[in-house]
Parts: structure tokens; C-alpha cells; sequence
């Protein structure tokens, strides 16, 4: 049997509630993966910045690699500037991502990007590498997407982004139309409307 559409990952209504509040920090929410989610080209990214810009790199999550990520932290020379708060749980994503001034999301490849798709429903820009899935949802209507791989284009997004707060609430403001079709209501009557057309 032919598998006829697959149903994408999707946001509950509480992702698209007024988080309005202070916003600090440069936020990076996943699992500590060094291949798939590249936090070894962030740091790197961050080291060309980090003397130029006021934001804390917040490292939020946990995963295999913990110990290389702290050890890449130390050997990038910013291991001062970083934090690491280890672990969200589900109740609190919205809360920490709300409250950065922007995600980075170096992943190397995505399954679907959903840390992303979070961000943006909750008004926080993201920057991101050119890849499939997350090229999908940001774009600089919503944040800065750069070429895949390029630490140089990132470091700048990454310079230019914490730089401007007016940039950056654009942006933002922008998120929630843009990811609105990933509510699991949305998704569920697209289907229905499908299924009675058939």
C-alpha cells in the first residue's frame, strides 16, 4: 500500500500564547550532538563574535556529547561567555525561548526542525544553516538563514542580529504567521478537508 501523505510535526495552541517578556541571550535548545546538530560550528561562530557583541550563549539541553560540548566551549576560548542550563523540560521550552534575544540553530541536518518552528510561533528569530527542513521555516522574514556549513556567514548573522533589538523584534513579530499552519488543529482539519474531498 502507497503511503498517500505524511503529517508533519506539529505546535500546540499553547506555543502561540502572548510570551511577551524580557529577552536576553543568544539561545541554543537541543540535544549536545557535536555531528548532527553542530555546536562545534557554533562555538566557532561565536569566538569570531564574541568580543563585539553583550549576549550569553545558553546552551539548553543535554545528549551523548555533553562532555566534548563543554570541552569545545574551552577550546573556542569562550567557555566564559557560554552557559549551560543542562536540560528543558517540555513545560519550560516555551518559557527559555521566549526569553532569548535569538535561537542559533547550526545543525549539519534536521529531520524536521521543530526547536525552529517553536521559536518562531513564539516570537523569537532564529538563525539557521541552509538545509532542507529548516530552510523551510526560516527565512529572513523571520531570522538568517545562512549557507550551509559557513561559520564566517553565521558568525555575521550571528553579529548583525544581536546588534540591532529593532531587527530583531521585527523579526520576531513575524514568527507566528509564518509557522500558524503547524498548529495540530490546523493540521488536523487540512486532513479532514482531504479526506471529504476524496
Amino acid at each position: 500500500m502507497a503511503i498517500e501523505s505524511v503529517v508533519p510535526a506539529g505546535l500546540p495552541e499553547e506555543a502561540f500564547e502572548d510570551w511577551a517578556g524580557p529577552r536576553r541571550d543568544i539561545l541554543y535548545l537541543g540535544r549536545l550532538e557535536i555531528y548532527q546538530k553542530g555546536p562545534d560550528l557554533l562555538f566557532e561562530a561565536f569566538a569570531k563574535v564574541v568580543d563585539d557583541i553583550p549576549q550569553q550563549l545558553v546552551i539548553a539541553g543535554d545528549g551523548p556529547d555533553r562532555d566534548a560540548v563543554e570541552s569545545l566551549a574551552l577550546k573556542f576560548g569562550v567557555l566564559d561567555r557560554v552557559h549551560f542550563v543542562g536540560w528543558v523540560p517540555p513545560e519550560d521550552r516555551f518559557k527559555w525561548l521566549s526569553g532569548a534575544d535569538f535561537i542559533a540553530m547550526p545543525s549539519r541536518y534536521e529531520s524536521f526542525g521543530m526547536v525552529a518552528a517553536e521559536a518562531l510561533a513564539v516570537e523569537t528569530p532564529a538563525v539557521a544553516f541552509d538545509i532542507p527542513c529548516l530552510c523551510e521555516l526560516v527565512g529572513s522574514d523571520v531570522g538568517a538563514i545562512v549557507p550551509e556549513g559557513d561559520v564566517d556567514a553565521l558568525a555575521k548573522a550571528v553579529r548583525e542580529l544581536s546588534a540591532d533589538p529593532s531587527q530583531r523584534a521585527a523579526l520576531g513579530a513575524a514568527g507566528k504567521a509564518k509557522v500558524a499552519h503547524l498548529i495540530w488543529d490546523h493540521i488536523a482539519e487540512a486532513r479532514k478537508a482531504r479526506s471529504i474531498a476524496r
